[in-house]
C-alpha cells in the first residue's frame, strides 16, 4: 500500500527579499507530498507565471530580471490530498537620490574627478 502524504514544502522561498532597482533574483520553491504536487508561482493574487498546461513537479525555480517595483510572488504546492501557499516579498531598494544645487555667478565651473575648479 502506498502512503499519501498531503503536501508540503521542504524549502520554501525566503519571506522577504530586498533588492536595489533593476536587479535580478532567483525565488526557489520546493514541496514534497505523494502523489508529488504541482509547485506554481503567481505575482500579487492573481497573475499566474506558471503554464498552467504543465507545471512542475516538487521544484519550481522563478528567475526574475530587471525588478522594477516591489511585489509578492506567492508559491502554491498542490496534490488531490491538498493546496498550500507561501509567500515572498521582494521589495525595492531605491538609491537615494543626491541633489546638489549649484548657485553660479558669473563664473564657469568645471567638475572632474569630483573636484571644483574655476
Amino acid at each position: 500500500m502506498v502512503r499519501r502524504v498531503a503536501p508540503q514544502f521542504s524549502i520554501p522561498p525566503p519571506p522577504r527579499t530586498e533588492v536595489m532597482l533593476g536587479s535580478n533574483l532567483t525565488l526557489k520553491c520546493v514541496a514534497f507530498g505523494s502523489p508529488m504536487p504541482t509547485v506554481k508561482w503567481k505575482k500579487g493574487l492573481t497573475k499566474w507565471l506558471t503554464p498552467e498546461d504543465n507545471p512542475p513537479l516538487g521544484l519550481n525555480t522563478l528567475k526574475l530580471e530587471d525588478i522594477r517595483e516591489s511585489a509578492n510572488y506567492t508559491c502554491e504546492a498542490a496534490s488531490v490530498l491538498g493546496v498550500i501557499e507561501t509567500t515572498a516579498e521582494v521589495k525595492v531598494q531605491y538609491a537615494e537620490a543626491v541633489i546638489i544645487n549649484l548657485k553660479l555667478s558669473s563664473q564657469n565651473l568645471l567638475i572632474v574627478n569630483d573636484k571644483t575648479a574655476a
